[in-house]
């Protein structure tokens, strides 16, 4: 009996599309078939988190007024 490999694939897969989430269903489901576990570890940042939020964090005055012009829309 061979021994199973283990994997943790670090990426960042909730982002808007569905494309991420697919690479790592797809990678994941690659290595199971080579008879590897497989954990999956979602990487975020500050800056990502910011990115994908509803109210963003203007970091500086450019920002902070494009955000307002947007919201008054």
């Amino acid at each position: 009996m061979k021994k199973m490999k283990k994997i943790a694939m670090i990426t960042f897969h909730a982002s808007h599309n569905n494309g991420s989430m697919l690479q790592a269903l797809a990678l994941q489901t690659a290595l199971q078939q080579r008879n590897c576990d497989i954990e999956i570890i979602d990487f975020s940042n500050e800056g990502q988190r910011n990115l994908y939020s509803v109210l963003p964090y203007p970091h500086n005055w450019k920002q902070c007024i494009k955000w307002l012009i947007w919201r008054s829309n």
